[in-house]
């Protein structure tokens, strides 16, 4: 009996001095907390340790410390990372988000567009209205456009999203929202995958714009990324929808990836024309690429099909620089009268040009038509491959050597600006 007491009276101690460590702050959190430790942390060179300590303040830092703390971010301002920054402004925010913003808004060029970004990211976390409002009263367009990306970003991190759904899907149609959108979902998709599905479940089919559609295609491209095949089932469930139209390729795209011969058997079912021919030269090309022999003996294996065009057709263009007789041999199982004409006149060409006796010989038994026979016979022989001229580089234009240096001397070509996403 002794015993039993003493080991409920050591079980019973154990468990106060877990609850104390726990709901009292150790040495070590409460002298990571200071102002001191947040200054250290800002020179420190070991990145590790360096956001350990400083997130270690900003989590405890009070409306008190915050003037200090600013003095301090900004002396340190050079080696600032936009990490670093979004970390302050989400501490910061928690007690003045407005104040944040109007603070940043007068930092140096250099510093204003980091700071700003981290502030809406922070404000819209908290409050995505108020935020909003804020960017949408400054005067520059092009600053509005660059802080609704970061508005986006932190409205998506809430724990409540409708809202967000909702202002997205009120946007034209366009680039941005295709965007926004594809953020969101990705958002949605970390939190749960099943989150996920049931947001582009619960759009309504008559949504602003097209936004069902929208918002299905980038589920699905968010889904499928992760788990190809849950978003295939899933995608099984709507066919026959207008808004799940082009989805399918998608699924397969990743599908593919992990499983070429899989995506392609899926793709070969799928009842829309275009999603099925979208699908299947998605996973044959990859399993081409992957391992080109079992793709080239399983395509041969098979009686020539409607459904089977799409594969023909790039098993033919992956042969034809290679081999006239293999692409002329792909080309006449395509089934599609049109196509399989255009693909034998190319090939046959293009064999004409390099070895026309072989071309005589594959013609004297070829079951073709007399007009493209006559197409081909007419085509001009000799060396080389058609269609193709040897490239020419052009000298770049530079101003004359008088003029080179002077204020009105015509600028150097410059290159090609690079895309904008």
């Amino acid at each position: 009996m002794r015993a039993s007491l003493v080991a409920l009276w050591l079980v019973s101690l154990a468990a106060i001095f877990a609850l104390a460590h726990y709901v009292v702050p150790s040495a070590e959190t409460v002298r990571l907390a200071s102002p001191e430790s947040f200054h250290r942390a800002l020179d420190e060179s070991n990145d590790l340790l360096r956001t350990y300590r400083y997130s270690a303040f900003l989590r405890q830092m009070t409306p008190e410390q915050l003037p200090g703390a600013i003095a301090d971010l900004e002396a340190h301002h050079l080696w600032l990372t936009p990490e670093d920054l979004r970390l302050f402004m989400l501490a910061w925010a928690r007690f003045d988000p407005a104040g944040a913003f109007e603070h940043v808004s007068n930092w140096p060029d250099n510093l204003r567009e980091l700071g700003l970004g981290a502030a809406v990211y922070a404000w819209a976390f908290y409050d995505p209205s108020a935020a909003l409002e804020a960017i949408e009263g400054l005067e520059s367009r092009a600053t509005q456009m660059q802080l609704r990306h970061e508005l986006v970003a932190g409205w998506s991190a809430r724990d409540e999203t409708q809202d967000l759904s909702d202002w997205i899907a009120a946007l034209p149609e366009g680039q941005t929202r295709q965007r926004y959108t594809g953020r969101f979902a990705r958002q949605l998709l970390r939190r749960d995958p099943e989150m996920l599905l049931a947001w582009a479940d619960a759009v309504p089919l008559d949504a602003h714009d097209g936004f069902k559609k929208t918002a299905v295609l980038k589920a699905v491209n968010a889904l499928a990324q992760q788990d190809y095949l849950r978003a295939k089932t899933w995608i099984e469930g709507h066919f026959g929808q207008d808004y799940a139209r082009r989805v399918a390729p998608v699924v397969v795209r990743n599908w593919a990836k992990e499983d070429a011969k899989a995506a392609l058997d899926w793709s070969l079912t799928l009842p829309d024309e275009d999603d099925r021919e979208r699908a299947v030269a998605q996973a044959y090309r990859a399993w081409l690429k992957d391992t080109p022999n079992e793709a080239t003996e399983w395509l041969q294996a098979h009686t020539p099909a409607d459904s089977l065009d799409t594969a023909l057709r790039i098993a033919f263009q992956n042969a034809l620089s290679d081999s006239p007789e293999r692409a002329m041999h792909w080309a006449e199982r395509i089934q599609d009268p049109e196509s399989r004409a255009r693909s034998v006149r190319e090939v046959a060409v293009r064999w004409k040009r390099q070895d026309p006796e072989a071309l005589d010989a594959w013609l004297a038994s070829a079951e073709i038509t007399d007009d493209l026979r006559q197409t081909i016979l007419d085509a001009p022989a000799g060396k080389g491959t058609p269609g193709k001229r040897p490239m020419v580089r052009r000298p770049r234009r530079r101003p004359p050597a008088a003029l080179q240096g002077r204020p009105d001397a015509p600028p150097a070509p410059a290159g090609e600006a690079a895309d904008t996403p």
